[in-house]
């Protein structure tokens, strides 16, 4: 059956919408030496030297404890005799301010040289990241701080993400490192929503370096537990830094490594998936009340009288598409088991880009600048498919599950005794310039989508589907 296809470009008047206020970011930063900062305040570029929207809170075990008040942020160490240096993380606040345009808030526990395991003899004072440390455990410390900071901070903060870099003390016990840093990362969690009572922050994501290579205490086996705990948890994120420079010590960052390494961790936190655009929580799509483009209620009563799609081709400029569903790949009745709801984003020659998504409840296709249109509904199927004249998004009413090729399928899913069937949908009109607070909430900048996934010389489905094959005569 051939659906009904509307066209839909972007020579449409801007709506008007009522969104929800922006929150205040809050940024935690934890681990050692290189978290803390050893380069030179005189190796600081000048490009990196403005941090107007951020304030933050430093602590570093007992050479400076911290109140949990704020101040402006200016780069800084508590180690004695090298106070005036700075880290990579200086760079990620300058660009993140860049990027927000707001002020923003840092909550920062680092020491040099500091382990979690308690059997690395050698960690700093006594000093540990684990929690059974009694009064020697930054962790604990870390915490108190954070406590301490709350009531300091705006009542609409929003805690984005963990920064974390460790692990060259715990070298001698790197064997355990995978077990103790995922305790650690469990026990920040748990204490964020337990003390916020938000339970989302029980997967707070984490963004975590790696070493350089030549460093003379970086450990193969606490870069593996690292990847470990990023196959093992979706909100747990590595940053590689094995290819950056270091100073003559053959240990920390040089200005030009650590001006890497804050790019590159910038970007993991540019693309993190809700927590950064925090949609779990639907009333973030229910708040785009007001006007829209298109209210569209397909109710379906004869199976064989009316189609069970509406199909819109969407203007040629038009290349990816991000949205809060199941994904990363298509899915449908019983061939679904590989995704998980997210936040998830392709580009239309991405090798998994087309097919259903199932229980999709906000989906924003855009050109590279972030015009485009906004589909949202409740737990929506939306194909996407590529012509010789688009991109082509399906709305179904209803999807049935796949089956072999010479058999009826065993999964549920919808036929003709199940009528009626229907979906309810809205599309909103979004232009770059005027894009609402809420939707940029809900979704990356449009110019962060990730490049295509293409990892074939070749492959046999490469041709565009013909558009005239898909409308109704």
């Amino acid at each position: 059956m051939k659906r009904l296809l509307f066209s839909i470009s972007l020579a449409i008047v801007p709506l008007t919408f009522c969104f929800a206020q922006q929150s205040v970011p809050v940024i935690l930063v934890a681990g050692q030496s290189n978290a803390d900062g050893r380069v030179p305040l005189s190796d600081l570029p000048d490009e990196f030297k403005t941090f107007e929207y951020c304030q933050w809170s430093y602590g570093s075990g007992n050479f400076e404890t911290a109140t949990g008040h704020f101040s402006p942020f200016s780069p800084r160490v508590a180690k004695p005799g090298i106070e005036m240096s700075w880290g990579f993380d200086a760079v990620v606040y300058h660009l993140l301010g860049q990027q927000w345009q707001q002020p923003f808030y840092v909550i920062k526990q680092t020491m040099g040289g500091t382990a979690i395991d308690t059997t690395c003899v050698h960690s700093t004072h006594g000093w540990f990241w684990s929690p059974d440390a009694g009064e020697k455990s930054l962790l604990k410390a870390f915490c108190r701080q954070i406590d301490a900071c709350l009531p300091h901070l705006p009542k609409d903060y929003d805690i984005k993400c963990l920064i974390w870099h460790q692990g060259e003390s715990d070298q001698p016990a790197a064997d355990r490192y995978y077990d103790n840093l995922k305790d650690v990362i469990t026990y920040v969690r748990q204490h964020l929503a337990e003390v916020t009572g938000k339970s989302r922050y029980a997967t707070l994501p984490v963004v975590c370096g790696t070493f350089a290579k030549g460093s003379r205490q970086g450990s193969p086996k606490v870069v593996e537990a690292l990847y470990k705990l990023q196959r093992d948890d979706d909100n747990f994120h590595v940053v590689e830094a094995n290819d950056l420079s270091l100073l003559n010590d053959q240990l920390h960052f040089d200005a030009k490594g650590a001006v890497a390494l804050g790019h590159r961790v910038f970007q993991r936190i540019m693309n993190l998936p809700p927590n950064i655009w925090p949609v779990t929580d639907k009333s973030l799509i229910k708040s785009l009340n007001g006007e829209w483009l298109l209210k569209v209620v397909n109710k379906v009563e004869d199976a064989e009288a009316m189609p069970t799609a509406d199909a819109y081709l969407l203007a040629p400029a038009i290349d990816r598409v991000q949205w809060i569903g199941y994904g990363p790949f298509a899915s449908y009745p019983g061939r679904c088991h590989a995704n998980r709801y997210g936040f998830w984003a392709k580009h239309q020659d991405d090798l998994y880009f087309e097919g259903n998504h199932s229980g999709i409840d906000a989906a924003f296709f855009s050109d590279k600048e972030g015009n485009g249109i906004l589909i949202t509904g409740d737990s929506l199927n939306l194909n996407f498919e590529q012509t010789d004249r688009g991109i082509v998004v399906t709305v179904n009413a209803a999807v049935s599950g796949q089956g072999p090729k010479f058999a009826k399928t065993h999964f549920p899913g919808w036929k003709k005794g199940d009528l009626p069937v229907n979906a309810t949908f809205r599309s909103y009109y979004i232009k770059a310039d005027v894009m609402p607070e809420v939707v940029k909430h809900m979704f990356a900048p449009a110019a962060s989508v990730p490049a295509s996934f293409r990892p074939f010389f070749t492959q046999y489905d490469t041709y565009l589907l013909p558009y005239k094959k898909i409308t109704r005569q």
